[in-house]
């Protein structure tokens, strides 16, 4: 008989949820964590033990200073911001959010982090800020669209330049544009063009 008093977590990775690729690494969440490969198909797999939790992670977003935003699936949806090195800096619960149960994408526009946030009758978009120590914050749901009666969000991207973020959704497509600290909201198309507009 073996016996130990240390247990080890074990997780599959066996299904990608979500994939990027930074200065020739490849990110991707599964199931089971985070798999990171290099250009030397080196491997190495992040989990609870190297302090990523929860493990059940759906979306991957890295900023242009390799900080790492990690989004999960339910039951409580969470962001997880991880630093370069792949420390965890903090993570977000979004207990408070009644209908969601995954985030399905993240980006960083003006100084800011925005993620959509999926369920079953409702996406949501929501905004995070970074606090004087560089932490991840809840900001809020954003509801002061121009179009309304928004259920899903298919996808959000920002142009090349950073100074535009479009939000495509059922009822047509959202633009921001960063005006000064502040995001200002305008209707780009009132087409639902479905998941079609970034390709």
């Amino acid at each position: 008989m073996i016996c130990s008093s240390e247990w080890e977590n074990i997780t599959s990775t066996l299904n990608v949820t979500d994939i990027t690729v930074f200065n020739d690494e490849i990110y991707a969440t599964t199931n089971g964590g985070l798999i990171i490969v290099d250009d030397n198909k080196s491997y190495q797999q992040l989990n609870f033990d190297d302090g990523i939790y929860p493990v059940d992670l759906n979306s991957i977003y890295i900023d242009s200073d390799k900080n790492i935003f990690l989004g999960s699936n339910g039951p409580i949806p969470s962001i997880q911001f991880l630093d370069g090195n792949h420390n965890n800096i903090n993570t977000i619960y979004l207990d408070g959010i009644s209908g969601i149960t995954k985030i399905v994408q993240i980006i960083d526009f003006n100084d800011r982090v925005y993620a959509i946030a999926s369920g079953p009758e409702l996406d949501r978009l929501i905004e995070f800020r970074f606090d004087i120590n560089n932490n991840l914050y809840y900001q809020n749901v954003i509801n002061n669209f121009p179009i309304q009666n928004i259920s899903s969000i298919y996808e959000i991207n920002k142009t090349d330049d950073g100074l535009n973020l479009y939000i495509v959704t059922n009822k047509g497509v959202v633009k921001g544009e960063g005006v000064n600290s502040e995001v200002e909201w305008s209707v780009y198309s009132q087409v639902d063009l479905g998941k079609s507009f970034f390709i």
